[in-house]
Parts: structure tokens; C-alpha cells; sequence
């Protein structure tokens, strides 16, 4: 496949939303699975019944990252030398063949904007919340890549601080390409900072599995450990304790 197959244009506007873009060509318009693939499209009803609350990629994409090594983990608090690069960069941690974490997705999130305070939850930053649950009928439980990372927070005002990554990649120099930044955007001159832990919720939506390499049941019921049921919302496995109610 080729990528204007599923991004396909109108009128040089590309389609294709993720899961943290506030801005789109096309809005209100997606390139989900369902474009294309339509009804009951297993031969197994209960296949099809999952489909109701298990997003398509739960099931076909049960690893990422499977021929290239995906940045996992960005610290901008360290940097070091890449010599075939000839570049400074944050020390980035990479990592192949990733199995993705799993939330509930209702089409909308939360995005932490630069002109806001953080909200700190469980000493971490979300840059990106799905927002869903069990108990909301437009949810589907969704398969995600949490990218952590270690940003500069403004400790006066508690805003995250935008970082001028090119002084960065030029000299290394990390503070001063937090206090341009810091200059730029918010027109502090003398600002104090720290580095905080951050997380984002980034949608999956390549690298789909063909269906000999798709999930089965037991890697998520019966003691499969695929999925923690408890922290989705459910009393235990839907198997044993039954599924959602709406």
C-alpha cells in the first residue's frame, strides 16, 4: 500500500488525523479502518461483537516498531554527541517490536498547552489524554504508544517552557535554548526551571497485522496478560465477570 491510499487529498487537503493533532487539513473527516472495511467483517460472531468495543488495532497491531527502533523516551535535561550526525541531541531511548498500552478513546482528548499550568498525576505530566471510558457508548478501547519524556517547566508559573532545539542540535547547549525559548514565547528574560517527567498518548494506526498475526484470545483472556482489565474499568476478565453495560 501506498499512503494516499488511506491519506487520500481533495483540493490539496490531506486526510488523516491522529490522535493529538489540534490541526487538520479535513476536519470532522478520518481515515479510520472503516473506510474501507465495512459491516461484520469476521466469519466469528463474537469477533464481530468485540468489535463494538475493541478498536481494530487492539487485535492487528499487537507490536510496533518491528523493522525500525521508535524514540520511546526523550531526556532534554542531558544531551549527547552524535558523531555520524555531527549533532547534539537529547539522550533518546529506542526501542523495536513495542507492544502498545491500551485506553479508552472517544475521538476527543486533552492536550496540555504551552500557555497553561501542568497538572502533575502521579508525579508525571500527560502532554496527551485520551479522553473515553467504560461507561461511554462512543468509547472504544484503543491500542496507544506512551512516549515518555523529561521537559523544562517554568517553576514560577509552572508552564512547560518551549525549548529552541536547533541550539540544542548546533551547540548543546540546553539551558540556553530553554531561555531563548523561554524569551520567545513568554518574553521572560530570568527564569527559573526544572525538568519534569511527561507522558503522551500517541494512536496507532500503521504496521496492521494480517490476521494470522493478530492477537487471539488468549493473549488478553483466560490469564492472557495483553490487557489490564481493572485499570480499563472492568470488575475482572469479561469472560469470567462479564463485559461492559450500557
Amino acid at each position: 500500500m501506498t499512503c494516499i491510499q488511506c491519506h487520500k487529498f481533495k483540493d490539496h487537503k490531506v486526510l488523516g488525523n491522529g490522535t493529538q493533532l489540534a490541526g487538520q487539513d479535513r476536519p470532522g473527516e478520518s481515515n479510520r479502518c472503516e473506510n474501507c472495511h465495512k459491516g461484520d467483517l469476521h466469519r466469528d460472531y463474537t469477533l464481530n461483537r468485540h468489535a463494538k468495543t475493541v478498536y481494530c488495532t487492539v487485535c492487528h497491531i499487537p507490536s510496533f516498531a518491528k523493522y525500525q527502533a521508535t524514540d520511546m523516551h526523550r531526556d532534554w535535561s542531558k544531551k549527547e554527541y552524535i558523531p555520524e550526525k555531527d549533532k547534539y541531541e537529547p539522550e533518546i531511548e529506542f526501542k523495536k517490536n513495542v507492544r502498545p498500552v491500551y485506553a479508552w478513546w472517544n475521538g476527543k482528548g486533552r492536550l496540555t498547552l504551552l500557555d497553561e499550568p501542568v497538572q502533575v498525576k502521579d508525579g508525571k505530566v500527560l502532554i496527551y489524554e485520551p479522553q473515553g471510558s467504560i461507561n461511554d457508548p462512543n468509547s472504544k478501547i484503543y491500542a496507544f504508544k506512551l512516549h515518555r519524556a523529561k521537559l523544562p517547566v517554568d517553576m514560577e508559573t509552572r508552564k512547560l517552557i518551549p525549548i529552541k532545539v536547533g541550539i540544542v542540535f548546533k551547540k548543546g547547549n540546553t539551558d540556553a535554548a530553554i531561555r531563548k525559548g523561554a524569551m520567545a514565547f513568554f518574553g521572560k528574560k530570568n527564569i527559573k526551571y526544572e525538568f519534569i517527567e511527561t507522558e503522551r498518548y500517541m494512536g496507532i494506526f500503521h504496521e496492521v497485522a494480517p490476521k494470522e498475526k493478530a492477537l487471539r484470545c488468549v493473549d488478553c483472556h483466560m490469564g492472557g496478560d495483553r490487557l489490564d482489565w481493572k485499570a480499563l474499568g472492568y470488575e475482572g476478565d469479561p469472560i469470567r465477570f462479564g463485559g461492559r453495560k450500557l
